[in-house]
C-alpha cells in the first residue's frame, strides 16, 4: 500500500517531563564589567614598552588621518606585540581620552574572526605628516 508506513511503536512518542533550563541573561552592566575585566587582564600581561609604542603610533596616525580602522594598523607598519590582544586596551584608552569617535561605519575585521569592527573618526586630526615612532627592540 503506497504511503502506509505501518503502526508506530507505542513508545515512539513518549517524552519525559520538559527539561527546566534556567536562562541567565547578563545585564549590560555585567557585560561591560566582564569586558573591562578581560581588557584589564590582557593589559596587565602586555609588554609596557610595546604599549607605549602602540599608543604613540596610534596617536601619530590619528593626527595625520581623518579616519582609522585599527585592523589596518598592521599593514600600515605597526609592529605586532607578542600577544595581539594587547592592542585592544590601547584602542580603548585612545577612545576614552577623546582622541577618536565612532563614524557609524563598520567593516569586517581581518582579525577577530571577520566580526564587524568600528571605523573611528579622529578628533585630533591636524593633517600633519605621519611620522610613526621607532618600534621597540625585541
Amino acid at each position: 500500500m503506497s504511503g502506509d508506513y505501518g503502526t508506530p511503536h507505542p513508545d515512539a512518542f513518549v517524552f519525559g517531563p520538559p527539561a527546566t533550563v534556567e536562562k541567565v541573561v547578563p545585564t549590560i552592566e555585567q557585560a561591560r564589567r566582564e569586558r573591562d575585566d578581560a581588557l584589564d587582564r590582557v593589559d596587565r600581561g602586555a609588554d609596557e614598552e610595546w604599549k607605549d609604542y602602540a599608543w604613540s603610533w596610534a596617536y601619530a596616525y590619528l593626527r595625520s588621518h581623518r579616519e582609522w580602522f585599527p585592523d589596518d594598523s598592521w599593514a600600515e607598519g605597526l609592529v605586532e606585540p607578542r600577544e595581539a590582544r594587547a592592542f585592544g586596551p590601547v584602542v580603548l584608552r585612545l577612545l576614552r581620552a577623546g582622541f577618536m569617535a565612532r563614524t557609524g561605519e563598520m567593516r569586517q575585521r581581518t582579525r577577530g574572526h571577520a566580526a564587524l569592527g568600528p571605523v573611528w573618526r579622529s578628533t585630533i586630526y591636524t593633517g600633519e605628516r605621519f611620522d610613526p615612532p621607532p618600534a621597540p627592540a625585541r
